[in-house]
């Protein structure tokens, strides 16, 4: 009788096999998270800018419907004003008589200050310093910018990234997204 030891086929993977699969698994990761990286950044300025324009449309609104004007101490003229500064995560708005710097620096009634813009994101004036301000008169809503660039653009940024959004507001006064900054 000869006896011969039954062979058993074994199931499983072998170490080389295991080896490959986590490779590919190591490279698909390394080039993936940084893209999703970037991704989730360029979303959350996106938001920023969407809380930006909502800022600026607060004010246009309240300047355009008149709130609070009548309950004020303007003696001539009534402004909402929108006020960002350099380097901030936050907006101001409101209300004031007159539309020049100074009005700016200190707006007479303070109406909000807007939640820290999302993401960890700084405005800037695009002048390099100070702040800027966006009138809009009770009157008629007519749009007055104060230390703007010539384009009319709030940049958004975010500290050690090169990435950047803008809000643009044009000379009729319409707040859109401007993604160039150009």
């Amino acid at each position: 009788m000869n006896f011969c030891p039954l062979i058993l086929k074994q199931k499983g993977f072998t170490l080389v096999e295991l080896l490959v699969a986590v490779s590919v698994l190591l490279i698909i990761s390394a080039v993936s998270i940084p893209s999703f990286n970037a991704y989730i950044l360029n979303q959350n300025l996106k938001q920023a800018q969407e809380q930006l324009k909502n800022g600026i449309r607060d004010a246009q609104n309240r300047a355009i419907t008149g709130i609070d004007a009548k309950n004020t101490l303007c003696t001539t003229q009534c402004f909402w004003a929108f006020r960002y500064a350099q380097a901030e995560s936050v907006y101001r708005i409101g209300l004031t008589d007159g539309k020049d710097q100074a009005n700016c620096t200190t707006l007479d009634k303070l109406e909000s200050i807007s939640p820290k813009l999302n993401g960890g994101a700084l405005l800037s004036t695009g002048s390099g310093s100070g702040s800027g301000c966006v009138f809009f008169e009770v009157a008629n809503a007519d749009v007055t910018p104060i230390n703007m660039e010539s384009s009319r653009l709030i940049r958004l940024s975010v500290p050690g990234s090169s990435a950047t959004k803008c809000v643009e507001i044009n000379v009729a006064g319409m707040v859109k997204e401007n993604d160039l900054c150009n």
